[in-house]
């Protein structure tokens, strides 16, 4: 039996509370849901110890980690969890199994569906969709009436982060269906303009932000900013403020959540990234960031018509990525702008051409690390005079200390865009 049926995210499951209401949340009060969650224990907890009289152990244990996301006291889960050996049950048993499953993923789907109708705070929300979609991974077919109405109701508030993340549940638990998949694009497009939208590159471990632009349709192709945070790596706050700030101008905002702005991976940093991951890059931080970004700009490319060339801002911090790609990949930049920006170097051979991107660093003459990142730019100019770059500036603002420079990296974009 494929494993992905049976393995939970106990992220969402272990979430205290209650459920949702398909029209408004009710308040929180008085819940079955402690019960229920003991139910569906013991429903998993039943079907593991079935397993393991018949030999079918790692199915068990699979079986046991279900109950145990639903109530971790279960004792006899806990120990077939913690059982030894391997699966050795005859062809005839497997075929009992595959049904005893089938029942046991309706029956849990009921009583996880029972959950989400028990009153809740409106601020668990999100929480609680992870229980409707558990539900209906499931049991599709007895689940997608309710769950349906869910999407509707939070489709008919103009809730678009609630409609989109329940119409990405159904993307990922029923047949493909083109119509809802466009639907869905559409629903993410408009949810992400107040709250940016979490990605995996497909083809990298990189994880990034992104926003889409007011009026974004599927139909064009759309020019990119690839926003760097600083070494405060609070990435999705650095694409909601560039969102916040971007106005009329079209561009879809990327915010990738990197390593070089800061002193290495740390894990309160990059929630996103394992222990095994941050370990091997931290020797390496240059050599994870720069095709990563490359991997998302490739995603966006694919699925939101985002263009071949880019634009990029790198504040503080992330001056490091931003002159790298400005000296790596010049002809692959429409604009760059290093923004109170660090700099440490540059890649020992610089790619060939686009010795005229323009080049916008922008610097607040009230900075409080102002006598540093002037000596860096200094650098920095050498460099570019050394590799003939031609198109580059540095503007002082009158501004508060240390900021993003957000509304004057708009301006940059903007006036390139209109030539």
């Amino acid at each position: 039996m494929p494993r992905r049926f049976l393995i939970v995210l106990f992220a969402f499951l272990a979430i205290p509370g209650a459920g949702l209401f398909a029209q408004t949340p009710k308040s929180p009060g008085a819940s079955k849901e402690p019960e229920l969650r003991k139910a569906i224990g013991a429903v998993w907890e039943g079907l593991a110890t079935w397993c393991v009289k018949w030999k079918l152990k790692d199915e068990g244990r699979l079986a046991a980690e279900e109950a145990l996301a639903a109530d971790p006291s279960n004792a006899k889960a806990k120990a077939v969890k913690e059982s030894a050996g391997a699966s050795e049950g005859k062809d005839e048993v497997r075929k009992e199994y595959q049904k005893k499953l089938e029942a046991t993923k309706k029956q849990v789907a009921g009583l996880w569906k029972s959950i989400a109708a028990e009153p809740h705070a409106v601020t668990d929300v999100e929480a609680y969709d992870a229980i409707w979609g558990r539900a209906l991974e499931l049991d599709p077919k007895s689940i997608l009436p309710a769950h349906q109405a869910e999407f509707k109701a939070a489709q008919a508030k103009q809730d678009w982060n609630r409609a989109a993340r329940l119409l990405a549940q159904q993307e990922k638990a029923l047949p493909a269906d083109p119509a809802r998949t466009k639907l869905c694009r559409e629903l993410e497009a408009k949810a992400s303009l107040t709250e940016p939208l979490l990605r995996k590159a497909s083809t990298h471990d990189m994880r990034y932000f992104l926003s889409l632009p007011p009026g974004w349709t599927p139909d064009k192709t759309w020019p990119v900013l690839v926003a760097c945070e600083g070494t405060g790596a609070n990435y999705r706050d650095q694409c909601a403020r560039f969102a916040g700030f971007r106005k009329d101008v079209p561009v879809i905002l990327l915010t990738p959540c990197t390593f070089t702005n800061t002193s290495g991976p740390k894990k309160e940093k990059h929630p996103w990234y394992t222990e095994e991951l941050m370990n091997q890059w931290t020797k390496n931080l240059m050599e994870f960031d720069d095709p990563g970004i490359m991997a998302a700009l490739a995603d966006v490319k694919r699925d939101w018509g985002g263009e071949e060339k880019f634009f990029i801002s790198g504040y503080s911090g992330s001056g490091a990525i931003c002159f790298w790609e400005i000296f790596s990949r010049p002809t692959l930049l429409r604009g760059a702008f290093p923004a109170g920006a660090n700099y440490v170097g540059h890649p020992a051979t610089p790619g060939e051409g686009g010795r005229d991107l323009p080049i916008r660093s922008i610097q607040s003459e009230k900075d409080e690390f102002l006598a540093s990142l002037n000596a860096g730019w200094v650098d920095a100019e050498k460099a570019l005079k050394k590799f003939n770059f031609t198109n580059y500036t540095r503007t002082l603002l009158p501004d508060a200390p240390h900021p993003g420079c957000h509304e004057a990296v708009f301006r940059e974009i903007d006036a390139i865009l209109k030539k």
